[in-house]
């Protein structure tokens, strides 16, 4: 099976790619073999042989250049994406590239790759913090998930949300909804990485990849991590938060 990572070294920030390192893990510990397979600008990969396809973060400056380097093969992404209905991941800012438009702080315009309808504004103002957020897909697991926010944009135009905060800001800034999720595609703001703290999301995607995930050690040291974190967080006073 061929875990595509887009972009390792250009979109490479918080140590997100740990998103693959453990998924990969979970696969093999279940008993599947998982290849990743890096996908670099300027190459023109053949998608469809894809069993996933992940993109992390990156600064704004990568995040725009990623966008030139992504135009080329937006056809394959959507066959990849929209038709064949790819389990796929993007975190951090990522997934913006694939909305409607990126306006720019300077007020810039860039044209999206437009695969999905929402619209993307950066700011001047950065939010960071920690966050716990609740799951709006109804095929999430039923658990919270924990992770960490660092954005300078606005999202507008996202119907279907893969989240719903209860601690932090979602996507335009106001309201708690947060991500995108459409059919196996997931995009989320949330940093941390994900799937390193939260194995319950772990399992989510290994099961989408077809293949049955051990269950969640309760005991294992990711499990307790997890519980502290997510305890913790929720002790904290309000005005805190």
């Amino acid at each position: 099976m061929k875990l595509y990572h887009i972009f390792p070294d250009l979109m490479n920030l918080y140590g997100d790619y740990g998103n693959l390192v453990v998924l990969q893990k979970a696969l093999a510990d279940a008993g599947a073999e998982a290849k990743v397979v890096p996908v670099r600008p300027g190459e023109t990969p053949d998608l469809s042989d894809a069993d996933f396809l992940y993109m992390g973060p990156g600064t704004e400056p990568a995040r725009n250049a990623a966008l030139e380097h992504l135009r080329p093969w937006r056809d394959a992404l959507a066959e990849a994406v929209l038709i064949r209905g790819v389990p796929t991941l993007f975190t951090g800012n990522s997934w913006t590239l694939l909305g409607r438009s990126i306006t720019l702080a300077d007020g810039s315009p860039l044209e999206g790759l437009g695969l999905f309808d929402y619209a993307t504004v950066e700011t001047r103002d950065r939010a960071t913090g920690d966050a716990i957020a609740l799951p709006a897909a109804q095929a999430l697991p039923s658990a919270p998930a924990v992770g960490f926010l660092n954005r300078c944009d606005r999202v507008t135009g996202v119907e279907t949300p893969l989240f719903t905060l209860e601690m932090s800001k979602g996507n335009d800034g106001a309201s708690p909804a947060e991500g995108f999720v459409l059919g196996n595609f997931h995009a989320t703001h949330l940093i941390g990485p994900l799937l390193v703290k939260n194995p319950h999301l772990l399992n989510h995607f290994v099961s989408l990849l077809g293949v049955e995930p051990r269950p969640v050690n309760e005991a294992d040291h990711t499990a307790l991590a997890y519980q502290v974190t997510l305890t913790a967080l929720r002790q904290r006073p309000a005005g805190s938060r």
